[in-house]
C-alpha cells in the first residue's frame, strides 16, 4: 500500500503540495534554477542555504501518490533575527501562471507571521513584471533600486513587505 500524500495547507490548491525544502531537494533546486534563472546560484550556494541554520525554504511538488514527484517550484529564503529575505524563487516554465509562486510566497509570509518576523525583503529584476505584480499583490513595495545589479546591466528593484501589512 502506498502512502497518501499530505493534504494541502488551508488555501493551498489541490494540484500541488508545498513542503519544507531540505538536503534531498538540493540537486533538483539547482537544476531548476540553472534552467530558469540567468546567473543562478551554484549547487553549493543552494546547499549552503538549505543546510544552514538561517535557511527557510519551501518546494512545490505535484499531488502524486507513491514515489517522489518532480519539483515544480521552490522558494529559498533566510531568516536573520526579525527579518526574512527571499533569496531565490523559480517555477518550471510549463507550470507557470497556475498560482504556484503565489502559494510559495503565501506560505513564506504565513510562516513569517508566526515566527517573529517583522519584515520580508527581496530583490527582483526590473524587467520581471509578472513577479513584481505578484509581490505587489502580496503587499510588497519597491523601496529602492540597485543600479546595474545583474551582469547584463539590468537593475534590481528592492522590495519589502511588513508582516503586519500582508
Amino acid at each position: 500500500m502506498q502512502a497518501k500524500p499530505p493534504s494541502p495547507a488551508p488555501g493551498e490548491p489541490a494540484g500541488w503540495r508545498i513542503e519544507p525544502a531540505g538536503e534531498s531537494d538540493i540537486d533538483e533546486i539547482a537544476e531548476l534554477a540553472a534552467s530558469e534563472i540567468p546567473q543562478a546560484w551554484s549547487r553549493r550556494g543552494f546547499a549552503d542555504q538549505l543546510t544552514g541554520d538561517a535557511g527557510w525554504s519551501w518546494c512545490a511538488h505535484p499531488m502524486f501518490t507513491g514515489s517522489r514527484s518532480p519539483l515544480l517550484a521552490y522558494c529559498v529564503s533566510r531568516k536573520v533575527l526579525n527579518e526574512l529575505e527571499i533569496l531565490s524563487l523559480a517555477v518550471v516554465t510549463g507550470a507557470r501562471r497556475r498560482g504556484i509562486a503565489r502559494s510559495l510566497v503565501d506560505r513564506v509570509l504565513s510562516e513569517a507571521s508566526t515566527s517573529g518576523v517583522d519584515v520580508v525583503h527581496l530583490e527582483v529584476r526590473a524587467s520581471n513584471h509578472a513577479a513584481q505584480a505578484l509581490y505587489r499583490d502580496r503587499s510588497f513595495e519597491v523601496v529602492g533600486v540597485r543600479p546595474r545589479y545583474y551582469s547584463n546591466g539590468e537593475d534590481a528593484l528592492l522590495m519589502r513587505c511588513g508582516i503586519a501589512d500582508s
